[in-house]
């Protein structure tokens, strides 16, 4: 039988998974919306740390007992797709600011991202 901390510790977990998944849709419908209005693909798309759940509530500690840690055995999201994301935003802001491939690309990347999050 689960003692209450530990049923309390699951629900937390869930809550801050749905709230990580929510976000990088969040961001990724900027990225979709921007293209649609002829905007640079990442205009006000922010997908770092200190917007992410997971981060705010563990990342002070190492990113010690994270999902993404626990599932990887590494700190800041270390072998995930979040630093291709990140890689193709840079690119995307400096040099490809709305082509198609380079929109295709990086909804590719934040679908692999999510799916990620999603598995954890």
């Amino acid at each position: 039988m689960e003692t209450p901390l530990t049923v309390l510790k699951k629900a937390m977990l869930a809550v801050l998974k749905e709230m990580v998944v929510a976000h990088w849709k969040q961001e990724r419908r900027k990225v979709i919306n921007n293209f649609k209005n002829g905007l640079a693909l990442c205009e006000g798309v922010n997908i770092h740390g200190t917007r992410c759940a997971f981060c705010i509530v563990y990342g002070a500690n190492d990113c010690a007992g994270c999902p993404i840690e626990v599932k990887t055995g590494l700190t800041d999201c270390d072998d995930t797709p979040y630093y291709n994301v990140i890689a193709w935003l840079r690119v995307a802001y400096y040099y490809e600011h709305s082509t198609r491939a380079s929109y295709e690309q990086g909804i590719e990347l934040f679908n692999k991202q999510i799916e990620f999050l999603e598995s954890l």
